[in-house]
């Protein structure tokens, strides 16, 4: 049995443990209309790796820099920092709101 044949046949449409419902069946009623189609642009990997926020606010990452909004990450440890070509995404206690 194939793959997706056994995911609509059979795992779709067994009683989930924690929910009591078809997996399937929430998927069409709750969740299809919440997905947006595909723009076919590949998904570009992000490098996670622990990062210092500089006194000029910035992170370096593969020979790049970063800026990092002041009011949003005072300078010291981020926990973790994700870098793509684009963009930098910061997560950790050193952020602040």
């Amino acid at each position: 049995m194939g793959a997706v044949r056994e995911g609509l046949e059979v795992a779709g449409q067994r009683i989930h443990g924690a929910s009591r419902r078809r997996p399937l069946e929430v998927f069409e009623r709750e969740e299809r209309s919440a997905r947006s189609p595909w723009d076919g642009a590949p998904d570009e990997p992000a490098d996670w790796r622990s990062a210092k926020v500089h006194p000029d606010h910035h992170i370096a990452c593969q020979y790049a820099l970063y800026s990092v909004p002041a009011a949003l990450c005072p300078p010291g440890p981020c926990s973790s920092s994700g870098m793509t070509a684009s963009s930098a995404v910061l997560t950790g206690p050193a952020i602040t709101r």
